[in-house]
């Protein structure tokens, strides 16, 4: 892809857990905590290396701005290319 869109990155595939608009800040602070604790637990982080996957297991804002990065890189190469909505 690189060869064809200049400055396109490797793209890469990621799973998050979303919550509900709204969700009270101590909840998600919990809820986040918590996952990251069971992302990084040796087990899991064993079988998710074994896989191929990576952990990254960050903040709900390092998720967000993750989100948002790719709105705005994907958007553009959308655009550029001349693809519409369907």
């Amino acid at each position: 892809m690189s060869e064809l869109v200049p400055r396109f990155n490797k793209p890469s595939s990621w799973f998050g857990l979303f919550g509900p608009p709204g969700l009270p800040a101590p909840l998600l602070a919990r809820l986040n905590g918590e996952i990251v604790k069971a992302l990084n637990a040796p087990d899991v982080r064993g079988k998710l290396d074994e896989n191929g996957m990576s952990v990254i297991g960050g903040t709900p804002q390092d998720f967000s701005a993750l989100i948002a990065d790719g709105i705005t890189r994907y958007g553009a190469i959308i655009k550029a290319a001349g693809i519409p909505p369907e």
